[in-house]
């Protein structure tokens, strides 16, 4: 599912909020068309529930965002923001606003050495920074 359209930390770290949205956004339909096995695109204002997306669906999205993002998400994420464009917003908020609390000071060190790793270095960097 991720190789798709594959999110990462560096990738997203480089985007523009508004770049950074519509990239969860894109990465958010393509998780769901691949689940729901339709031709997109999505309508991003109608509720999941409503285009055929289930709990077992809502939990296997829930995981591609937290692997795509690095960021641990609430188990009700998919039903507190119930929309495509719901859900795309509120993961560009957290970015901004868990990412420099996770880091802190130190961010743009910890970025510049993620650069050069692959994906699950940089992973195993950041739970490492993280603890």
């Amino acid at each position: 599912m991720l190789e798709r359209n594959e999110i990462s930390l560096l990738k997203l770290e480089d985007l523009s909020a508004q770049e950074r949205r519509a990239r969860l956004l894109l990465f958010i339909e393509e998780c769901l068309l691949s689940m729901l096995k339709v031709p997109g695109p999505l309508p991003r204002r109608k509720p999941l529930n409503e285009i055929g997306v289930d709990s077992y669906m809502a939990v296997r999205l829930r995981h591609a965002l937290e692997g795509a993002t690095g960021h641990r998400l609430p188990v009700s994420l998919i039903f507190n923001y119930p929309t495509l464009e719901a859900l795309a917003e509120h993961l560009t908020v957290r970015w901004a606003t868990v990412r420099p609390a996770i880091l802190g000071a130190r961010s743009s060190e910890i970025f510049a050495r993620l650069k050069d790793m692959s994906e699950d270095d940089a992973r195993t960097y950041l739970a490492a920074v993280r603890s």
